[in-house]
């Protein structure tokens, strides 16, 4: 308040172009703080996408199998909990039996270019190969998702409880994804690329199309 008061009085003791030239000044200095706070913070955001997934940027997919499966009984064990803040109604705790998702299991190695960088194996999602955004930090939007995650330890196959891994790991990904033609589809750890892409079996015979066409 005291501010607009000195403003004011500033004024009164100007002439009329001075006067002019101060609220002009003024004028481009709050249009000019808007554009800098919106840079700021878009740039902020568009850090914390990319960092998100850096982890595994410029890592190596050796692919040891990949084959269609019957769609998974039961929801997620990664869905929230009714009794969690985050829990979706109609959402969490739901059988994956929507039409013209095909479910695919991936035995793979991911082998980030840091040894002791951590990433989560369920954190891993398909996206069609050949899809490229239009901004490093685009979502596709037939970005698939990983419903069980086992990683490969002491000899055996082990659940993955949802916790980061640290360096190489095999990984064996049962995961969703809604094929339209595509012959081939490629990880991403958010929106990081993750290896090169992989070929992409013929869904399961159980497989229920979509009635909708086109890409």
């Amino acid at each position: 308040m005291r501010f607009l008061f000195n403003l004011v009085g500033l004024l009164a003791g100007l002439p009329w172009w001075g006067a002019l030239a101060v609220l002009g000044a003024l004028a481009l200095f709050v249009v000019g703080s808007i554009w800098w706070f919106k840079w700021k913070f878009n740039q902020i955001v568009e850090e914390g996408v990319l960092n998100a997934g850096a982890a595994l940027a410029g890592a190596r997919v050796d692919v040891h199998s990949i084959k269609a499966v019957p769609a998974p009984k039961g929801p997620s064990p990664y869905d929230s909990k009714e009794d969690d803040e985050d829990f979706v109604e109609g959402l969490d705790g739901e059988d994956w039996n929507e039409p013209g998702v095909a479910f695919y299991e991936l035995d793979a190695t991911i082998t980030p270019t840091d040894p002791d960088a951590e990433w989560s194996p369920d954190g891993v999602a398909p996206v069609p190969a050949d899809w490229v955004g239009e901004e490093k930090t685009d979502l596709c939007e037939r970005t698939g998702c990983v419903h069980t995650a086992h990683v490969f330890e002491n000899g055996r196959w082990e659940f993955a409880e949802g916790d980061n891994v640290a360096g190489a790991h095999r990984v064996k990904l049962l995961f969703g994804f809604e094929p339209k033609g595509d012959r081939a589809i490629q990880l991403r750890n958010c929106v990081t690329p993750v290896g090169e892409p992989i070929t992409l079996p013929a869904p399961h015979a159980s497989f229920a199309p979509s009635a909708k066409v086109g890409r």
